[in-house]
């Protein structure tokens, strides 16, 4: 979803596509990874967007020489928080689970809790219909 133009329509026709209780998965970046997966860039993250992508160009990491046509700054990108994403979700009728948090014994679930919300690059999702 990070790099379609608007996000809500492909999401939307997803949710339509499915049954009721039909899942898709997903893996969504984390607005708030301490390295940029795109950029490979520490903290840009978490920088007002204009500021970003200012700090991009300036260092020469920017896109706009690159052999392929995926030249999209980060401003355009659309990245989440898990707690984000799951509203944006739930507007347009999916139901979301993290598929790793399952697998996590319930002691250490507020470790792995912080680390998606703050450490991990992306978070990896099983969203159904409702």
């Amino acid at each position: 979803l990070e790099h379609v133009e608007d996000p809500e329509p492909v999401l939307s026709e997803a949710a339509r596509a499915l049954r009721p209780g039909g899942r898709l998965f997903a893996s969504i970046i984390n607005r708030f990874a301490p390295v940029d997966p795109h950029y490979h860039m520490f903290g840009i993250s978490y920088m007002p967007r204009r500021w970003a992508d200012r700090i991009i160009e300036r260092r020469g990491r920017g896109k706009q020489d690159a052999p392929y046509r995926d030249r999209q700054r980060l401003s355009e990108l659309h990245t989440y928080t898990y707690r984000r994403f799951r509203r944006f979700a739930a507007r347009l009728g999916l139901a979301v689970r993290d598929l790793r948090e399952s697998r996590v014994p319930a002691g250490l679930r507020p470790l792995y809790w912080l680390h998606r919300n703050l450490l991990a690059p992306a978070f990896h999702v099983e969203a159904e219909r409702r």
